[in-house]
């Protein structure tokens, strides 16, 4: 597989331009692209050529970091892929389409089901230029689930006693728009018995006893330090980015 065209974002709302090379930096993603950071499961999307092709689109027309010569969509999720000389991305899970996509044309979100492309993490860092080939590895990691939901469940389980993680950075590590936050109480409330959910916390750091009545009882329990005005500091707010750090292992 080959490197066919490059591109970079550099705000959310903007397209995306193209680049003669992107500079892939681990745990971190493309260096100035928008979806970089250290939390976040989409750092870089690849699409097939043939895709585009087929579906009679132009390269940068899916948002994409990558266009790919080669079938980009059958890779599993956890491969580790080469890029180039040095550059490693973990594939973490298919892209969604979106209905963001019948901007570019009315119905192109269903057209694209199963072969909108890949969103990966970069797990080592390095330049990808035009024409850089592409080969998955020997190494993975452990696969992340196709469904947010179970992706949610995965991030919270790991949650450390005595900590808590917000709203904003579980819709951040898990991938999803940022309006899926109307669904995740719901969500979490549906997970297994086990899973502590009530180490999970507003956007604004604020308890969520509407859903979990009990939740600052168990919180004092695990010795959560709570502030005076009833929200939970940021020395008590677990880093989601914790959930990747078996990724320095590929360092």
């Amino acid at each position: 597989m080959l490197i066919r065209d490059l591109f970079i974002k550099d705000a959310r709302g903007e397209p995306v331009r193209r680049a003669s090379a992107l500079s892939a930096r681990r745990g971190h993603g493309i260096v100035h692209d928008v979806h970089a950071g250290a939390q976040n499961p989409r750092q870089v999307l690849l699409v097939s050529s043939a895709v585009l092709l087929r579906h009679r689109l132009q390269p940068g027309d899916l948002q994409e970091n990558l266009v790919v010569e080669g079938d980009v969509d059958r890779f599993a999720s956890g491969t580790v892929l080469r890029i180039g000389r040095s550059a490693l991305v973990r594939v973490t899970f298919a892209c969604t389409p979106c209905g963001k996509l019948n901007r570019v044309r009315d119905g192109l979100a269903d057209e694209l089901a199963g072969c909108r492309g890949i969103l990966g993490r970069v797990v080592r860092g390095g330049r990808i230029l035009l024409g850089d080939s592409l080969i998955a590895t020997e190494r993975s990691y452990r696969p992340l689930s196709a469904l947010p939901k179970e992706r949610l469940w995965d991030v919270v389980s790991r949650i450390p006693s005595g900590m808590v993680a917000t709203y904003t950075a579980l819709i951040l590590a898990i991938g999803v728009p940022r309006t899926w936050v109307r669904a995740l109480p719901r969500v979490l409330l549906r997970g297994p018995e086990t899973l502590p959910a009530h180490r999970v916390v507003d956007s604004c750091a604020r308890p969520i006893t509407q859903h979990i009545p009990d939740q600052l009882e168990r919180l004092a329990a695990e010795g959560t330090q709570v502030l005076s005005n009833g929200s939970f500091g940021k020395t008590a707010q677990w880093n989601v980015a914790f959930a990747f750090s078996g990724e320095e292992a590929a360092g």
